[in-house]
């Protein structure tokens, strides 16, 4: 499990999205952040996924969305945003500079 949470980490401090995005270089064809998000979330992985991020990363902004989640949902788990869709979040992510 702290494997799956690592890599989850890894996968979010290179931008690497999903499986399909070629960057970082180094990571093209691994799976990204939505693939091992999904995987956590069929294992099992509760909300306390995201203490164990801030706790490796403090500084880092954690954000969901998409058809799987609502906005109570990220209320639930500690998300600081969420977006119903990829250009609500990049918008989230706009406000935050």
């Amino acid at each position: 499990m702290n494997n799956l949470i690592n890599q989850i980490a890894e996968c979010v401090e290179h931008g690497k999205v999903s499986i399909n995005s070629p960057y970082p270089p180094q990571m093209k064809g691994q799976l990204g952040a939505d693939e091992l998000t999904r995987q956590a979330i069929d294992e099992g992985v509760t909300p306390n996924i995201i203490s164990s991020i801030r706790w490796k990363y403090p500084d880092t902004k954690i954000a969901v969305g998409g058809a799987p989640v609502n906005n109570e949902f990220a209320q639930y788990i500690g998300a600081d945003g969420y977006g119903k869709n990829p250009q609500e979040l990049i918008a989230w992510l706009d406000k935050q500079q």
